[in-house]
């Protein structure tokens, strides 16, 4: 029951999120319009792409070490950070020349804005490491809140520059980096010292371990993180400004599911990692068959809103999106399913299973992109990530079901239980 209130508790802050994140999207597509929303996606593509490749795999090593070493937090973290940030000083000096690359077609000012924006990747993993501290001891509720600061920095970032007028997007950009270390970065760090207020320290025989955890992560995680992003990243290359503006509103407003799902598992990282071995499978299986029903009903859910939510908010010249919010719709439900599965492995402690899924994907992203972004443009990278996710899915799926076999009627009957249970909880608490 306390991990299905934890859930609850994070879906709200993760629903938070999704509202600052439409929020500023409105705001920013209304005031751009496709074409220099278009030039904002191409300078933020590659930065956004990197902090999950700069951490090192470190964000969920911090998080499992956290819950196997309460008292040790301060070593873990510090442990965490120092190695994330020397791996992320090589990681940005790589990327400045394929910036430069990438933004070839655009103008010099974008290029410039774009190679500046690489900065967030250490701004990033500076305020969002000690998230995984808090995760790691369970504070899912300060977690939650941190967790949304990005969201409502961009947000905030939004609404000044459409009180003062900017409608460009170098000045936007350099706006939000700004926000992400005047609110994300004070807020982690503050929150950090008053409720854990632990030293931070650097230990050799610590980050042997964390690396040992780490680095498969990090080889599942990179093609998670590249074909997540892949996408936008070579729309920003090959096809106009305007198709990458229409592309990003579809984005923006297919990844609810997903960013409401990862309640599931955030609360399932740590809580399987503190669980003994009989009740790890039995605590994943039901965490799994919540995640899949929720993810389905609210796919078909925003699939009915989309034709009607995309010009109403964003404006009628990106109704050019609304094809391509459908099919992403269906594309991040199995993507939030997916990310279910892969926290729920890492919790079991084998975070190299996840390599199986994710390195599928990228291969489908890859041959996908390559045959049909050129000819079909934006509507033909939303196909692929359809069919990308999709392989994901079906991979982890299987090897979760070589691991606890179940069947669709054994599925059916533990969600009779688990109903009962609740509802049994609930009469016992309208009594008292």
């Amino acid at each position: 029951m306390t991990d299905i209130n934890s859930i609850g508790r994070l879906m709200i802050g993760h629903f938070l999120s999704f509202i600052f994140t439409f929020g500023s999207a409105t705001i920013i597509a209304r005031l751009l319009g496709p074409e220099g929303r278009g030039e904002l996606g191409a300078i933020m593509a590659l930065p956004l792409t990197l902090p999950a490749i700069a951490g090192l795999g470190l964000w969920q090593s911090v998080t499992y070490y956290s819950v196997k070493h309460p008292n040790q937090v301060g070593n873990v973290l510090g442990t965490g950070l120092v190695l994330s940030l020397s791996w992320c000083t090589l990681i940005c000096a790589i990327a400045v020349p394929i910036q430069y690359q990438i933004l070839s077609n655009h103008s010099p000012e974008v290029q410039l804005a774009g190679v500046v924006f690489l900065i967030f990747v250490p701004i990033n993993i500076i305020y969002a490491m000690p998230w995984h501290t808090f995760q790691g001891l369970k504070l899912f509720g300060i977690f939650s809140i941190l967790r949304s600061t990005p969201e409502f920095a961009v947000l905030l970032t939004s609404i000044i520059t459409l009180v003062i007028g900017l409608n460009v997007a170098t000045d936007v950009s350099t706006g939000y980096l700004l926000m992400y270390v005047l609110v994300c970065m004070t807020s982690s760090w503050i929150t950090y010292k008053k409720v854990v207020a632990r030293s931070i320290n650097f230990q050799i025989t610590l980050a042997k371990r964390m690396l040992r955890y780490a680095i498969p992560t990090l080889l599942s995680t990179i093609p998670v993180i590249l074909y997540q992003r892949l996408d936008q990243i070579l729309i920003a290359s090959w096809r106009p400004k305007e198709e990458l503006g229409l592309y990003i509103i579809a984005v923006s407003w297919s990844s609810i599911t997903p960013l409401i799902m990862g309640a599931f598992g955030t609360v399932l990282l740590p809580v399987l990692a503190d669980k003994r071995a009989v009740e790890q499978m039995v605590s994943f299986e039901r965490t799994l068959r919540w995640s899949l029903a929720l993810t389905v009903g609210s796919s078909i859910f925003l699939a009915g809103l989309t034709p009607f939510v995309i010009p109403l908010f964003f404006g009628d010249e990106f109704a050019g999106a609304i094809k391509v919010a459908l099919i992403l719709v269906l594309a991040n439900g199995l993507g939030a399913a997916t990310a279910v599965l892969q926290d729920g492995f890492r919790g079991l402690g084998r975070p190299g299973v996840t390599t199986y899924s994710s390195t599928a994907c990228l291969g489908v992203s890859v041959v996908g992109l390559s045959l049909f972004l050129v000819d079909y443009g934006y509507l033909g990278a939303a196909w692929v990530s359809l069919a990308a996710q999709s392989v994901g899915f079906i991979i982890l799926l299987a090897l979760f079901n070589a691991t606890y076999p179940i069947t669709l009627h054994g599925w059916l009957n533990n969600f009779y239980s688990d109903i009962s249970l609740i509802s049994k909880r609930f009469r016992v608490r309208g009594s008292l």
